[in-house]
């Protein structure tokens, strides 16, 4: 009874199936020539022109159109994540030297035009190598993501973070002056040395060197990063004399 009933069921369920997949080819059919239909009123041909091989034709031409839409969209999703590498940093989500020099650019370029300066807070995790050394670089590359993610946390949306070398990390602040630049490098310099960054139960501290300037129209992005790179390294000066005395 039981092979007879299984047995009775197949050929139900295999003509079904055969009727379900040629009601699917027979809708994707006219789908198609629906669309063929829809082009040849663009197209502007007429009615009685559209014989069967007329049809066919257009069919192949409409799906070779189809094709090279699906592959421009992958090369042009190809194209956006290349740009993305190339701009950002392999490590942290911030930009590489090449982007952000570029983005302090196009503010010197805005303040030519309207007058409005920038800031840029270059900071420098002190004694990198050291840590290094003594715990690995792995943990090396944690601290760096520690110091990302404390600055990120505490600067705007419209604020732009770059890497600019193993252990600097810089950032262009929007729409700012000399003396709010200034007030930020100093905050992001208390927040990041308040506590420190744990690797595997180890606590290790950190701590950063800063330097800080505004820019505006009359700079170029060299002298003004380089600029803000001087005041850091006077400020790494200031520290290690500082530790020395002690």
């Amino acid at each position: 009874m039981k092979l007879g009933g299984i047995g009775s069921t197949r050929p139900t369920t295999s003509r079904s199936r055969s009727a379900a997949s040629a009601a699917s080819d027979n809708d994707g059919r006219a789908a198609a020539v629906r669309r063929v239909q829809d082009s040849v009123q663009v197209l502007g041909i007429p009615e009685e022109e559209l014989t069967p091989k007329v049809r066919d034709a257009l069919m192949g031409l409409m799906q070779e159109v189809e094709e090279l839409r699906r592959n421009v969209s992958e090369i042009q999703k190809r194209l956006r994540e290349a740009e993305h590498l190339a701009d950002h940093d392999p490590l942290i989500p911030v930009l590489n030297r090449r982007a952000f020099v570029r983005e302090i650019g196009r503010v010197v370029a805005m303040g030519k035009r309207y007058g409005d300066t920038a800031g840029i807070v270059y900071l420098d995790i002190d004694r990198f190598k050291e840590i290094n050394d003594l715990h690995g670089h792995a943990a090396g590359d944690g601290v760096l993501k520690f110091v990302a993610s404390q600055t990120a946390a505490h600067i705007r949306d419209t604020d732009i973070m770059g890497r600019l070398g193993g252990d600097e990390i810089a950032v262009l602040l929007a729409h700012t002056d000399e003396k709010n630049t200034q007030a930020k490098a100093r905050e992001l310099k208390a927040l990041i040395g308040a506590e420190p960054f744990n690797y595997e139960g180890v606590a290790i501290p950190v701590s950063v060197s800063v330097g800080a300037t505004s820019f505006g129209g009359e700079d170029n992005p060299d002298t003004a990063l380089s600029r803000a790179d001087a005041r850091m390294y006077l400020d790494k000066k200031q520290m290690d004399e500082g530790g020395k005395g002690r």
